[in-house]
């Protein structure tokens, strides 16, 4: 369910996104990635979601995912970031610290 859920969101969602950051190609990389991640989270959580048993542990794991999804959003990407693959520097490539921040805050 989360492989099928992170697919079907990035392939409905890339061509979209890339009318709205034809001049940001680091933003589009990033909202197709973040949105595949919620499509994946989405499939995953939400059989657990659903079910009617009273496990508190599940009800927390999905607020969390959905809180995740929502700060993910959030983010923007800096102007000197390269594209394909997403590089952004230190600390991790992938997510300067500028981004990580914005994502600390945003939780």
């Amino acid at each position: 369910p989360a492989q099928v859920g992170g697919l079907a969101a990035s392939v409905a969602a890339a061509p979209v996104g890339l009318l709205f950051h034809a001049t940001n190609i680091p933003q589009w990389e990033f909202d197709t990635d973040q949105i595949s991640l919620m499509g994946a989270l989405f499939g995953l959580t939400y059989r657990y979601a659903v079910r009617t048993d009273a496990n508190p542990m599940l009800r927390q794991g999905v607020v969390g995912a959905f809180a995740l999804t929502r700060a993910l959003a959030t983010v923007r990407v800096p102007d000197g970031c390269a594209a394909v693959p997403l590089n952004c520097g230190a600390p991790l490539g992938y997510l300067d610290w500028s981004m990580i921040f914005q994502l600390a805050g945003a939780l």
